[in-house]
């Protein structure tokens, strides 16, 4: 397992590239996974449906990491199909928190491409990490 990619907290002076590196987002949670039709409504009593947009939503995981890497939004289950990502909640788009706390929105797509560039934003050294992908 690549331990590294849990090596939190980090401070933001020990992050090379502050405004490029992802803090938060909106976040589907474990309903991510799931075909639209499949997923639920949120539950503010609590309750826990791995179908539930934002379920364990405060969790978000890099996109397309390899199974046995992935820190899993629910470690109770923890399968591909219950990741989170981000939620393009606005218009199809996905607003997305960086660490020097300014804000973009872009299409699901440009979150999840398949390039070094929008890997290496997920990860707190700021390298793609292809042995992860």
């Amino acid at each position: 397992m690549f331990k590294a990619l849990r090596s939190y907290p980090v401070n933001v002076s020990a992050l090379p590239r502050a405004s490029e590196t992802v803090m938060a987002a909106d976040c589907m949670g474990t309903a991510a996974g799931k075909s639209a039709a499949l997923r639920t409504g949120h539950y503010d009593d609590g309750t826990r449906d791995l179908f539930a947009l934002g379920n364990k939503g405060h969790l978000l995981d890099p996109p397309r990491l390899r199974d046995g890497d992935s820190d899993y939004a629910d470690p109770e289950a923890r399968a591909p199909e219950h990741r989170s990502a981000p939620d393009p909640r606005h218009a199809g788009r996905a607003n997305v928190v960086f660490c020097d706390g300014h804000v973009e929105y872009h299409k699901q797509a440009e979150w999840t491409r398949a390039s070094d560039n929008v890997r290496a934003r997920w990860n707190n050294d700021h390298q793609p990490h292809p042995e992860t992908w």
